[in-house]
Order: structure tokens, then C-alpha cells, then sequence
């Protein structure tokens, strides 16, 4: 016998993965020893829980002046960039789902010495290559205000967990002015 299983990306993440295998091993142990499937354990709440218990905490006071500030952080955004000058045509008019990848390995020597100069600025290869790809985008579009979505894919709550589901957030970096200094005073973006 075999089993496969498909879901798209957009419903589960890939922390889901592991409370799924979780639950088709304990259905399976069930069915193969003969005991009840009730027998197998559930996670304490579902994902629709979680969405009700997501939009009452936004729709709370609690959260009113995290959605204030990212309001007056996010105000006065340009809708979209500049088009890069080596592009092969126009932004469509809508969103086109086709990309293309470009995939690569930095050798240990390379990777070695980028986090020793982002250490040197109190920072990790993360900001390293964030401040890479601002200086890049800055070179071609001159642009000085500019937003760039990060991707979270953390649980909002240790109780999340166990659940399946789609947990992803973006996170807007607003990218705004050349550079600003750090704490110990080097330059950084």
C-alpha cells in the first residue's frame, strides 16, 4: 500500500509538516493494531480556532497601537518601484505567477568573510545581504523610499504549533533615505 498526499502551498506551511506525519502515523498505528481511530490523538484547537482568536486580538484595543504604527511607518509609500533598466519588458498590468529562480552556493571562505563584515557592524549575514540587495535596487533605480517584504514564516504562538496550516506572514522592511549610522557608529543602511 502506499499513501500520497498533496496540498498546495498556500494551505499548509512547513511547520504543518510535522503535526500532519504526526497524525497519519498515529492513524495508521491505529488501523494496524486493530484500536479505535477516536484512540488517536487531535490537537487541542484547528486552524479555524486560530483565525477567530487572530481577528478579535486585531480587532482589539490591545493591537491598536501596533496597527498605529506600522500606519505612520508605512505612510507615504509609493505603490510600486521603478522598473530596473536591464528588465525585458513593462510591469504587467496584472501579476504575472511566472518566475524565474536563480539558484547558488556561497564556498565557506566567501560565507566566512561576509559574516565578519556584517559582525563588524553588529550584524548577520541577514542584514548583509539585505543591504546588498537595497544597494543593488538603489544603483539601478535611484530610489530612496522603497519597501522590501521579508518572509516570516514563524508561528504566532507556541499553542500554533500542532496545527496545519498557513502561518507565513510578509513582513514590510521600509527602506527609506541612503544610509543612517548603527549604534557603534559605522555606516549602514
Amino acid at each position: 500500500w502506499a499513501i500520497v498526499g498533496m496540498a498546495h502551498h498556500i494551505s499548509i506551511d512547513r511547520a504543518s509538516l510535522f503535526p500532519m506525519m504526526s497524525q497519519f502515523v498515529g492513524i495508521y498505528d491505529a488501523i494496524k493494531t486493530g484500536k479505535d481511530l477516536a484512540t488517536v490523538s487531535a490537537p487541542e484547537f484547528n486552524y479555524v480556532d486560530f483565525t477567530l482568536w487572530h481577528n478579535a486580538r486585531l480587532a482589539s484595543d490591545l493591537m491598536k497601537p501596533d496597527l498605529d504604527w506600522w500606519r505612520s511607518t508605512l505612510e507615504g509609500l509609493p505603490q510600486s518601484s521603478k522598473v530596473l533598466p536591464f528588465a525585458k519588458g513593462e510591469r504587467p498590468a496584472r501579476s504575472d505567477p511566472r518566475r524565474q529562480k536563480v539558484k547558488t552556493n556561497l564556498d565557506a571562505k566567501l560565507f566566512g568573510r561576509m559574516k565578519r563584515v556584517a559582525a563588524q557592524s553588529s550584524g548577520t549575514p541577514f542584514h548583509f545581504v539585505l543591504a546588498a540587495f537595497r544597494a543593488f535596487l538603489y544603483r539601478y533605480t535611484e530610489e530612496k523610499d522603497l519597501v522590501l517584504l521579508m518572509v516570516d514564516g514563524n508561528r504566532p504562538h507556541p499553542d500554533t504549533d500542532p496545527l496545519m496550516g498557513f502561518f507565513v506572514n510578509l513582513a514590510p522592511v521600509r527602506c527609506n533615505g541612503m544610509f543612517r549610522s548603527s549604534t557603534n557608529g559605522s555606516p549602514w543602511m
